[in-house]
């Protein structure tokens, strides 16, 4: 039985002849290129409301979504750049809610085709938007949990990262403080029914 020469298989499989591709200058500027054209345009898309997916899939240049984000990433002003576009989307995420569900169209489209979609896809639409909206803007969409230490000077909003940082000492402290002032106003009410005659 004769075996295929590699340039007859079917993947065509590397040989020992082939030369390994290595990284040149001129290809990673080429990509900065690339990648800084597509950035400018894709911050407006994010701020609308576009996934960096769907922005970085249309784009006929085939950019990987994974190394554009390292390029993201590794600068501190694109990184920045990108988490305020993510910021705004999330705002126009939570505008984009109710649209959702009272079936209202988003891009001005025909309104019929809003009404007929599916009550669970809208449900699923809102349920995505939400989740996003907690991520990318976690003070404003978040959920955190509010103590309230003192009521008549001190308000303090500690969320769950906070106090994951909080070693156990600083824990009890702050439960011992609130607990004190809490005694000391001694607003309690005694609820329990008194014995009847």
């Amino acid at each position: 039985m004769h075996q295929l020469p590699p340039w007859l298989q079917d993947p065509q499989q590397p040989t020992q002849l082939d030369a390994t591709p290595s990284p040149s200058r001129n290809g990673r500027v080429l990509a900065h290129t690339v990648y800084a054209s597509l950035f400018e345009s894709a911050l407006e898309r994010i701020m609308g409301g576009t996934p960096l997916a769907t922005i970085v899939a249309s784009d006929p240049r085939g950019i990987q979504l994974g190394r554009f984000l390292f390029w993201i990433n590794r600068d501190e002003t694109r990184k920045a750049r990108y988490e305020e576009a993510c910021l705004i989307a999330a705002e126009t995420m939570a505008h984009e809610l109710t649209a959702i569900a009272d079936a209202l169209p988003l891009d001005g489209s025909d309104a019929t085709a809003a009404l007929l979609e599916d009550v669970q896809r809208s449900a699923l639409r809102m349920k995505a938007r939400t989740y996003l909206m907690e991520r990318w803007s976690p003070q404003r969409y978040g959920d955190s949990k509010r103590i309230q230490i003192d009521s008549t000077s001190i308000n303090a909003t500690l969320n769950a990262d906070d106090l994951s940082r909080m070693s156990l000492a600083e824990l009890r402290a702050l439960a011992a403080r609130t607990f004190a002032r809490a005694a000391e106003r001694d607003d309690t009410i005694d609820v329990t029914p008194e014995a009847t005659t």
